[in-house]
């Protein structure tokens, strides 16, 4: 006891080192260009250089967004204001403890005693630190709890900088990461393959950066992977990537000089990992949705079995949290677009995916059925959100479609458009409608008959007389035949005949 109070005694007055210059094991980086994060930058450098309290920051976002790369420039462009040095700590899969005796071994040649255990030992390493302000960086956290116990002490020159997919507490101040915009997107991309291959096909550039959802390990990887094919071209890349999707190899092969080793696929796979049953098969219910924003509601209604608060618990504490969702109002969310296509990926590969997209599809033609004939704007509001995903339902999954409802959706998609006078988008859908039954059912079917009825309205409201003239009467005789003399179709048809005629003003032909 005695020993260890004299020990104790000595290293408190024993003056820490003085530094023969900036210690530090930060790693390379392998960007060839930083770009777009310069405010980040400002933000984390404010966050940190409090001087009356210790400082914990945190780099937050999806992966892929480029956490562990705005850390390292973060160090690299401040290194003048940390004399204490920088520890560049790798959290996944590597003990904690032991990097930090063993940092300090190497670069602040200090020994701790060998009857301390190993908590003890990052004690006496925080304690004999070199003066200054000192930056610790823990790249990838996934959980707060298992770093607390070997932070430094609440000293105010010691600053904790980590990168996390995971949310912290209120309590550590967050920098939540976003994607780069446009400009910063196709100025990497320029970077990697070249500016006149980028203005050569300028267009083609913005709609891959778009594609990719201007995430920065998205466009990296695509990009070098251009550069090592100086003869295609970046629309044939593009057809590439909608065609094979997250399994394209312009996004699954790295370069041996980023600091990343993981594809886009692989680098979500290490937060799909983390989720329970239940919050992946949300993911996979989220999937199906169109690449726009999505209303709660919907997603509830497309879970009528399952408790409301037990789906906001996995939405916030799982997807949320993980940044695998992002909320952008009031109960309404959004997917990134590459992890739209992990989520699809994955519900190829999930047990419940018929169950999941039957009741996707039953949900979406339950909303066209309510659509009115005549929309108030108060009905436009309501139901713009949800348009996007009905057209997803009988775009990309019309198999889980019933044949009772089929002509359903395009129809509500028709009338939401021609209610408004948007007559081009209204054609288009009842053009799909009338394609979509002639293939299941047959030319000489009632739900042709309609079809071609709501095509010859949308050509008469347009002006487009002869055009309608036609499909009027081949509708008019396929309902005779099909149909009882005195039903109310025969008569609707015979009315829109009638307003056609007149339009013209060829009453003879009207008034019968």
């Amino acid at each position: 006891v005695i020993k260890g109070i004299l020990r104790e005694t000595f290293l408190s007055l024993q003056a820490p080192p003085q530094p023969t210059g900036i210690p530090s094991n930060l790693p390379r980086s392998g960007m060839v260009k930083f770009v777009g994060r310069d405010r980040d930058l400002q933000t984390l450098h404010r966050q940190l250089q409090q001087k009356d309290r210790a400082t914990i920051a945190a780099i937050v976002g999806m992966g892929g967004i480029g956490k562990t790369e705005l850390a390292l420039q973060y160090a690299l462009t401040y290194q003048q204001d940390y004399p204490g040095g920088f520890c560049w700590l790798q959290v996944r899969g590597v003990d904690l403890g032991t990097q930090i005796v063993s940092y300090t071994k190497v670069h602040l040649k200090l020994t701790p005693p060998d009857d301390l255990d190993l908590p003890g030992q990052v004690s006496f390493c925080w304690q004999q630190w070199l003066a200054g302000n000192v930056l610790i960086v823990l790249d990838d956290v996934l959980d707060y709890q298992t770093i607390k116990p070997y932070l430094p002490p609440p000293n105010p020159r010691f600053k904790v900088l980590f990168t996390s997919r995971v949310r912290p507490g209120k309590s550590i101040h967050q920098l939540l990461l976003d994607v780069l915009d446009e400009t910063s997107a196709i100025g990497l991309l320029v970077a990697l393959v070249g500016e006149d291959r980028v203005a050569e096909e300028l267009n083609e550039a913005k709609e891959l950066c778009d594609w990719l959802g201007y995430l920065p390990l998205g466009i990296e990887i695509v990009g070098r992977y251009l550069d090592q094919k100086p003869d295609l071209s970046l629309e044939k890349t593009l057809q590439r990537l909608k065609s094979k999707r997250l399994e394209s190899q312009a996004l699954c092969n790295t370069d041996d000089d980023m600091m990343t080793s993981l594809g886009v696929a692989a680098a979500f796979e290490l937060s799909w990992d983390t989720l329970s049953p239940k919050a992946k098969e949300l993911g996979c219910l989220l999937g199906l949705f169109a690449a726009a924003p999505i209303p709660w509601s919907l997603v509830e209604a497309c879970q009528p079995n399952a408790d409301s608060e037990d789906l906001e618990d996995l939405r916030d504490e799982k997807l949320l949290k993980l940044n695998l969702l992002q909320r952008i109002e009031q109960s309404i969310y959004r997917l990134h677009p590459l992890m739209r296509e992990f989520f699809q990926m994955k519900l190829s590969q999930c047990d419940s995916e018929k169950i999941l997209k039957d009741q996707f599809c039953q949900v979406m033609v339950a909303i066209a059925q309510s659509i009115p004939i005549f929309l108030t704007q108060t009905d436009v509001l309501k139901l713009i959100s949800t348009i996007p995903h009905i057209a997803e339902a009988i775009t990309n999954h019309l198999e889980f479609v019933s044949d009772a409802d089929v002509k359903t959706p395009f129809e509500g998609l028709g009338k939401f458009y021609e209610s408004q006078g948007f007559y081009d988008q209204a054609k288009s859908w009842y053009q799909k409608c009338y394609t979509t039954v002639e293939a299941r059912f047959g030319v000489n079917h009632i739900n042709c008959a309609d079809s071609l009825s709501q095509l010859a309205r949308i050509h008469r409201l347009q002006g487009q007389y002869k055009e309608a003239e036609p499909l009027y009467v081949s509708a008019l005789n396929m309902q005779k035949q099909l149909l009882q003399d005195e039903h109310s179709s025969i008569a609707t048809t015979l009315d829109e005949l009638a307003l056609l005629y007149d339009a013209q003003g060829h009453n003879a032909k009207a008034e019968p």
